[in-house]
Order: C-alpha cells, then sequence, then structure tokens
C-alpha cells in the first residue's frame, strides 16, 4: 500500500487483517510500523487462517468509527461474504493487497 495515497486522503486511523500465512503476518507487521512511522494510528491488527473469519473483528472495527480497512491475504470468497453480511460496503474504504511486493 502506498504511504502517499494515505495521506493524500488525509486518512488518519487504519486497520489491517491479513491472512496467518507468515508472508502476510510479516507484511502486516511492516505496513503498520510503515503507517505509524508516517503518522497514520494502526488501531486493529489482526490474523485469520484462510476459510476461517472471525466476524468479531469486523464488527470490532464496524463500530469503532475506523473506516480504513487493509486486507492482505492471496484471496479469501468468506471475508467478501462477511463485508457484505456486516453491512460494511458503504461508508468503508476497503484496500485489498492480494500480492506481496519483494
Amino acid at each position: 500500500m502506498n504511504i502517499i495515497a494515505v495521506r493524500h486522503y488525509l486518512w488518519t486511523r487504519a486497520a489491517i487483517l491479513t491472512s496467518s500465512e507468515p508472508v502476510w503476518l510479516e507484511g502486516g507487521s511492516g505496513l503498520a510500523t510503515q503507517l505509524e512511522d508516517a503518522g497514520i494510528m494502526v488501531l486493529k491488527l489482526a490474523s485469520f487462517s484462510t476459510g476461517i473469519f472471525k466476524v468479531s473483528a469486523l464488527s470490532e472495527i464496524k463500530h469503532s468509527g475506523l473506516r480504513v480497512v487493509v486486507f492482505m491475504a492471496y484471496s479469501d470468497d468468506a471475508i467478501v461474504k462477511h463485508i457484505h453480511q456486516e453491512d460494511m460496503t458503504r461508508g468503508f474504504a476497503w484496500l485489498f493487497q492480494s500480492a506481496l511486493t519483494i
């Protein structure tokens, strides 16, 4: 994710949801550090196993007032289903990162 884009939209808080695979956990942790270094508060950094997503993480984000969520995983259709079920398609900026740049 480009930190310049975050600054452009004047976002000040974000959540990061990652797959529990090591490459995504490391990427999420690194992104959290980059965001915090840029003055963006990371309110939630959560991981999940592929195909098994805890809806409580979405509910917590939804009720926190947070509106920017970075999703980092290869692919997981379950999250899209839960996003719709939790009515989080409007008023939220979902940034899906499905490949890492090395």
